[in-house]
């Protein structure tokens, strides 16, 4: 009868830590998923804002600089490895477009070109879905962290950090 209860809260235990172990996991993909969405979302406006910078090259020497950064950019934030680093990387790509966008309102005669205001609308207008898509990420990461954190699973998993715009920094 022992052998049987002993058994039987094993099996129990095995089947609970396989089931929660397995809702860790599911969390942690969860977390990719969401990251991998916020990725695809930000490299989309940072060619915007590249397409953007190359049709106002022309300025000045400022515009042409920028380019530079924002390409050189979008290419370090698809190369990035993790998360920390895309989110530094995006505040560059952010800081970048504020300097463009500041250029071309000085310069009026670029405010009375389609393309550019069209561009410029596509932009701004990433601006809220960008901003959603980090919200999931971060729900998603909340999730994780605190399936994560339970024991046994903080042995092997690890907190995961949280998006935080360049305004929150």
């Amino acid at each position: 009868m022992k052998k049987i209860i002993v058994t039987v809260i094993v099996l129990a235990a095995v089947l609970y830590l396989g089931a929660t172990f397995a809702s860790v996991e599911s969390a942690q993909k969860g977390v990719a998923s969401a990251a991998m969405e916020a990725k695809t979302e930000y490299v989309s406006r940072a060619e915007l804002i590249e397409d953007l910078a190359s049709k106002t090259t022309r300025l000045s020497k400022e515009v042409n600089q920028l380019f530079s950064s924002i390409k050189d950019a979008r290419s370090r934030y698809e190369a990035a490895r993790t998360d920390d680093e895309r989110a530094k990387i995006s505040s560059d790509i952010e800081s970048a477009y504020v300097l463009l966008a500041t250029l071309i309102d000085n310069t009026s005669s670029l405010l009375s070109a389609k393309e550019i205001s069209a561009l410029r609308s596509d932009i701004e207008a990433t601006s809220g879905e960008m901003a959603a898509t980090w919200r999931n990420y971060n729900a998603a990461v909340r999730v994780y962290n605190s399936k994560a954190a339970r024991f046994p699973w903080s042995l092997f998993f690890s907190a995961k950090a949280y998006f935080q715009s360049a305004d929150s920094l």
